[in-house]
């Protein structure tokens, strides 16, 4: 069985983040990073950077989220900025590849990646078995029927911004609605449709 620091391999490309529309702070601001208790691939007080392929895993992955997002009180629709962000990294390892998994003396990645703790634990694993690991490439949870749409968790306590990151440039604006927006205007449509 191969090491999991022989699967290490350097990366680059472009890849989408996005933040709230109204927001004037950099998609690739520090502030929060490491204050979600939640995040698929960090724990509490890791600092990470989380990245997708394409407007529609922004929306999937992000879509998921919506109904947590929108507290009393404000609105059930939330615009998101989404930026193509390069990103250049000397030391991932690539989750979506059987392979790696296997290295690390997992189960296959599909019968864990639903599970936040498991996930959390298999990174911080990653983090502490190889100590210069720059990200991972990891399954879309929302979008696991297309390994090729993967995610990018790029831990910043690891890399310099300014060899990871190329200038963030605006794509565009979504807009997502909340499920409660988007059941009752499906009913809407279907009391129409029966009258």
């Amino acid at each position: 069985m191969a090491r999991i620091a022989d699967r290490v391999r350097p990366w680059s490309g472009e890849m989408l983040r996005h933040r709230p529309a109204s927001s004037t702070r950099s998609v690739l601001d520090e502030e929060y990073l490491g204050q979600a208790q939640d995040n698929r691939w960090s724990r509490l007080g890791t600092r990470a950077y989380y990245f997708t392929t394409d407007i529609g895993a922004v929306v999937a992955e992000y879509g998921r989220h919506i109904a947590i997002e929108l507290p009393e009180g404000r609105s059930e629709r939330l615009a998101r900025a989404v930026f193509r962000v390069p990103v250049t990294l000397a030391r991932i390892l690539d989750l979506t590849d059987p392979a790696t998994i296997e290295a690390m003396g997992a189960k296959p990645i599909e019968e864990w990646i639903l599970s936040p703790s498991a996930t959390q634990a298999a990174a911080a694993y990653l983090l502490e078995q190889v100590p210069d690991l720059q990200g991972i490439r990891v399954p879309s949870v929302a979008l696991l029927d297309h390994p090729d749409r993967a995610n990018l968790v790029v831990y910043r306590d690891r890399i310099d911004l300014a060899m990871s990151f190329g200038e963030p440039v605006h794509l565009r604006d979504v807009v997502l609605e909340a499920p409660t927006v988007q059941r009752q205007r499906s009913a809407r449509v279907l009391d129409t449709i029966r009258s």
